[in-house]
């Protein structure tokens, strides 16, 4: 995954259209300024220029970094997936509130991502449990190496969650 961090959505489509590598899939926004990408993707058809440039082999990757209320994070899941077939929504709501989490992942069709800021297997259980996300993305550094990975995706695979590690 490439990520584009500090332009605008619509610019990182035109960067990675002229880079011309194909290497990245999905193509990863990350929210920081506003607009987001999320509002972004909806406002101007980027989905449609993306499909248009690159064709339907790099996918789009949605993070709002715990920007939105359970509501809003509701109502931009929908459209993203629904109207621009976004394949992952990173951290729709404050990590702080799983149950938050879990009304948004039960009330879209986009896989969610989250866990990027959880530290041990016991977070991760509680994440899981309580938010109950599509995807976890445990980040190998702040879980403290491969013996916590490795009992993350332990559990992981006892739930049933798929695992895209984040990197720092």
């Amino acid at each position: 995954t490439k990520t584009f961090r500090g332009l605008v959505a619509t610019s990182a489509i035109d960067f990675a259209i002229a880079d011309g590598d194909s290497t990245f899939n999905p193509l990863r926004l990350v929210e920081g300024q506003w607009p987001g990408p999320a509002q972004v993707v909806i406002d101007s058809g980027l989905a449609k220029k993306k499909d248009f440039a690159i064709g339907d082999e790099i996918g789009l990757l949605v993070d709002v970094n715990n920007g939105y209320s359970a509501n809003r994070a509701i109502e931009i899941g929908r459209r993203l997936r629904d109207e621009y077939n976004v394949l992952f929504y990173e951290d729709p709501v404050s990590d702080q509130t799983d149950r938050e989490l879990r009304t948004v992942t039960d009330a879209v069709a986009v896989p969610v991502i989250a866990g990027e800021k959880e530290y041990t297997r016991f977070q991760f259980r509680d994440l899981i449990v309580e938010g109950n996300p599509d995807v976890i993305n445990p980040d190998i550094l702040k879980v403290g190496g491969m013996t916590e990975m490795r009992r993350i995706a332990v559990l992981a695979q006892a739930y049933q969650k798929l695992i895209i590690p984040h990197n720092t």
